[in-house]
């Protein structure tokens, strides 16, 4: 399979450079326009003229550049409203090779001798008027560049300026540039533009004092359709835009959107930026649609999402607006803030303490920091003898930045060291059983190092998008510790991701010691061990007043053997509670022993895969274990609980004394 190049001509044959000339002299193939291709008449190469429909031409270019060269020429610059994009997209952008040229924007521009570096553009070719779409361009006081066809000629787009603003906008023609009848028009009136040569294209221009300058976001909330009073109201959508800081090019979720008011005002201050409008509920959905079509917000686009399902189909934000509640919001917001980028920006409205109280939990857990505004507007009402101010509600903002670096706050660069290789327990399975600190060590991270085999690969969603993340499932002791070793010299965060708690069956001492051999620094984050997590599974308290108060966590011996004196038969004996790790391969021996400190009818209960999702559970006898692991085909990844707790009423027979109305303690009195 061939690359196919993609030429931009400029403005003209004379814009072509040399390389240009080189690329087209080796091609088989040459597609373009009927102007293009004249300009190589004498060029072996087998002509493609690129007319509607452009699936055709796509077609036939995918068949030739199985084994041929082939070349597109295309008008100004490719991938400014030309066909690079289109091409890129359908053909793969590794398949295409981009040369850009000057477009005719530039041009213009340049023939006037002004700025478009903060210009709007608004593409009239081949697109119905819209009338909207134009207007809202004009009133964000900057230039505005308009592409035009033969149905949207300047004469019909000065039509509509001159209507809405009959004064403040200049409008300029650039027809047929770049070729020797070349001409620069300004309009006075609406009859200047008739008899225009093509192509052209338009330029308006604010007067004096206009340029640079914003329509003040806080449209009127009528101006909007809206479901049962479901918007951002007009001077809460003011500040809470000022707060989101917005900046061209940027990407924007407006979550919750109800009308959409937030993301379609963004919207016109994002200049070439793009909004993410979410919204569950179908007739507002319709709605935001709507008001797209009444601001002519063509860089709104409308999700009809019920988060947190479908957040992964998103843009990677820049900022994000939140209108609603709802008890989803901690983990919408949660979700949100671990794919806002570096340096973005949150905004939360919020009607009610608690919303706010959740959603600033919510933000701080995730490492952004956050500052509330109370904004409280009274609207003037008159009065025989004056004006009475009436309150409305009040509204908190919650406004929360991510720190650019995403790093945390420990002083260990202040000092001039390396930050400390991190050993963080990953927890049983469930990946929102990670302790938050955890979950912070991975969003920092620039290296993770998991234990492949254990570790579930969703437990690394937490981590940093940018990280590496190894798995050291086929790694051995030396060369796991050389690769910590060698990212944390380089001044990398590492992590290194254990399931469970990193201090039980981790193997973290061996790697401590050799770290510290290579000078190497390391802290511990302490995760939930799987024994925690089986007994949440079995409605399970290990201890048992009056009949045990010890559990015991332990092991049977196997490849790898255990101390004489805690063998399991040894520790049975003691008819405590008991979690019994990695021996699910060693089921006759465990029910072997079990059976002698437990006794043949001792209930016993198995956990496989504990907290995930393909979790089981398994209640049999000490006697019947083996068979029990055997039938269902347990061998690993299982958990092997004996114990008083698991006798009918949970071995309880006599309660504990901090709850007894008899019992005094620091805290309570006993009842006379």
């Amino acid at each position: 399979m061939k690359t196919v190049h993609v030429i931009g001509v400029g403005l003209g044959y004379s814009d072509l450079t040399q390389k240009h000339h080189e690329i087209i002299a080796r091609a088989d193939v040459l597609a373009g326009g009927k102007r293009h291709l004249a300009w190589f008449r004498e060029h072996p190469a087998r002509k493609r003229v690129i007319t509607a429909p452009i699936e055709a031409v796509i077609a036939d270019i995918q068949t030739w550049m199985t084994d041929q060269e082939v070349v597109v020429l295309a008008s100004g610059d490719p991938l400014f409203y030309g066909i690079g994009e289109t091409l890129a997209d359908r053909l793969g952008p590794e398949r295409v090779r981009i040369h850009p040229n000057v477009s005719v924007m530039a041009e213009a521009f340049a023939r006037i001798g002004r700025t478009w570096k903060d210009a709007a553009v608004v593409s009239l070719h081949g697109r119905q008027q819209n009338t909207e779409k134009l207007l809202s361009a004009i009133d964000r006081g900057v230039p505005v560049f308009v592409f035009t066809d033969p149905a949207n000629t300047p004469e019909t787009i000065a039509r509509i300026v001159l209507d809405r603003h009959p004064s403040g906008i200049r409008i300029c023609v650039a027809e047929r540039l770049g070729e020797p009848e070349e001409r620069i028009r300004w309009l006075e009136r609406e009859g200047d533009a008739a008899g225009c040569m093509e192509p052209n294209a338009v330029i308006l221009l604010p007067e004096a004092g206009r340029e640079n300058g914003t329509v003040p976001p806080g449209n009127p909330d009528e101006t909007f359709v809206h479901d049962k009073g479901m918007i951002t109201k007009q001077d809460v959508r003011a500040v809470s835009l000022s707060r989101l800081g917005l900046t061209a090019g940027s990407v924007l979720w407006d979550l919750g959107a109800g009308s959409g008011s937030v993301g379609i005002e963004a919207a016109a201050l994002l200049t070439n930026g793009q909004v993410a409008a979410v919204e569950k509920h179908p007739e507002r959905v319709a709605a935001i649609r709507e008001n797209i079509r009444r601001f002519g917000a063509d860089n709104v686009t409308v999700h009809h999402l019920h988060l947190p399902e479908g957040m992964d189909t998103l843009p990677d934000p820049d900022r994000i607006f939140a209108g609603g509640g709802g008890k989803d919001l901690p983990d919408i917001l949660g979700k949100a803030a671990r794919r806002l980028k570096p340096g973005g920006r949150i905004v939360v409205n919020a009607v009610v303490m608690e919303t706010l109280a959740a959603a600033r939990a919510a933000l701080e857990q995730s490492g952004l920091s956050c500052e509330v505004l109370n904004v409280q507007v009274s609207k003037g009402k008159p009065m025989p003898a004056g004006i009475r101010f009436c309150a409305e509600n009040p509204v908190f903002v919650l406004h929360a930045k991510k720190p650019a670096e995403c790093r945390d706050a420990d002083r260990s660069g202040e000092r001039g060291e390396n930050p400390p290789v991190r050993f963080v327990g990953a927890g049983p399975g469930d990946p929102a059983l990670i302790t938050v600190k955890g979950q912070k060590a991975l969003r920092e991270a620039d290296l993770v190092v998991y234990a492949g085999s254990l570790v579930p690969e969703a437990v690394l969603a937490w981590a940093n998008p940018a990280a590496e993340c190894k798995s050291s499932a086929g790694l051995h002791l030396e060369a796991i510790t050389d690769l910590m070793a060698a990212a944390f010299h380089e001044g990398k965060r590492v992590v290194r991701l254990h399931s469970g708690d990193p201090s039980l069956y981790g193997a973290i001492a061996e790697q401590m010691n050799r770290l510290e051999e290579k000078k190497v620094s390391f802290s511990v984050i302490p995760g939930v061990t799987s024994a925690f997590a089986a007994a949440g599974a079995l409605l399970l308290e290990y201890t048992v007043p009056e009949k045990t108060q010890t559990l015991i966590l332990t092991r049977a011996a196997g490849r790898t053997p255990v101390p004489e004196s805690e063998d399991l038969k040894s520790l049975a004996a003691h008819g405590a509670a008991m979690a019994i790790y990695l021996s699910a391969g060693l089921a006759d021996q465990v029910e072997k022993d079990l059976c002698h400190g437990y006794g043949p009818n001792a209930p016993v209960a198995v956990v496989h895969r504990a907290s995930r999702p393909d979790q089981l559970i398994f209640r049999t006898t000490a006697g019947n274990l083996a068979k029990t692991l055997s039938e269902n085909d347990i061998r690993s990844t299982a958990l092997i609980i004996a114990g008083p707790a698991l006798t009918e009423n949970r071995g309880l027979e006599n309660a504990s004394k901090l709850y007894d109305r008899s019992f005094s303690h620091g805290c309570r009195k006993a009842d006379q």
